[in-house]
């Protein structure tokens, strides 16, 4: 009790300092964001819309987190009919992520995970403004179905992720990089758990090494994490958890 009435109070002083705009939520369709838009509901005038932001980086434009949010949205739909609640469906896409990602590690600093890395991509592109939204419908048959595999495949990916880490195969480096022979950052920002980089001048990993040549005067600069180079590839597992999740 002492905790709604706290995040009741949270919300209710942000929903009235928008000054007039709409009030807006990170939605992935997930408890923390559906009770947040929630209580928001309870303190924003009947008469104006909530919009509820989901992000997306797959190219076939489904994952869990949308679908979950869709559910959700759905849900709230039917749970305060008399609102008009706004899904904007924001897609994006890997090369745009790629394109923007030195100056989104740059702003979520000092966080360094993967995990902070999808919430300020999701938060980057979320700040547009731009995207569709979804039409209002009446929910699916198999919308049950559906949103219990969408929360079975979040479950499944958040707990691969650190027995992934656990067990996968460490690369001790050239052995030149001090420190890489014991299989882990050895910049170690807030931290950080990360895997080094084979051939990575500072035996780090990508977040922490970029993060100490922008941000560390007289960092040596690395061949492999460099600055505003296009990568051949961005780490599948930094998109893993579709944005909309965490920007809660």
């Amino acid at each position: 009790a002492e905790l709604l009435a706290r995040l009741d109070r949270a919300v209710a002083t942000r929903v009235r300092c928008h000054n007039g705009a709409r009030v807006a939520v990170m939605f992935s369709g997930g408890l923390d964001c559906t009770v947040l838009a929630a209580i928001a509901h309870a303190h924003v005038p009947p008469a104006e819309p909530i919009d509820l932001f989901t992000v997306c980086f797959k190219p076939e434009r489904d994952s869990p987190d949308r679908r979950t949010a869709e559910a959700s949205w759905r849900e709230l739909q039917r749970a305060y009919p008399q609102r008009q609640w706004n899904l904007v469906r924001v897609d994006s896409s890997l090369e745009e992520v790629i394109a923007h990602e030195d100056c989104i590690v740059a702003l979520i600093h000092p966080a360094c995970s993967h995990m902070d890395f999808n919430i300020g991509a999701a938060l980057w592109f979320a700040a547009s403004g731009a995207g569709t939204l979804a039409p209002r419908a009446a929910a699916s048959p198999t919308e049950d179905a559906s949103l219990e595999r969408a929360c079975h495949e979040q479950l499944q990916a958040l707990l691969a992720e650190p027995i992934a880490r656990q067990h996968a195969p460490q690369d001790p480096g050239p052995a030149d990089a001090a420190g890489a022979g014991e299989g882990k950052c050895q910049l170690g920002l807030d931290r950080c758990r990360g895997l080094p980089k084979h051939k990575c001048v500072h035996a780090a990993c990508s977040q922490c090494c970029k993060r100490s040549q922008a941000t560390g005067p007289g960092a040596a600069p690395c061949a492999v994490h460099q600055l505003r180079k296009a990568r051949r590839k961005l780490k599948r597992q930094r998109l893993g958890l579709d944005a909309g999740d965490a920007a809660t």
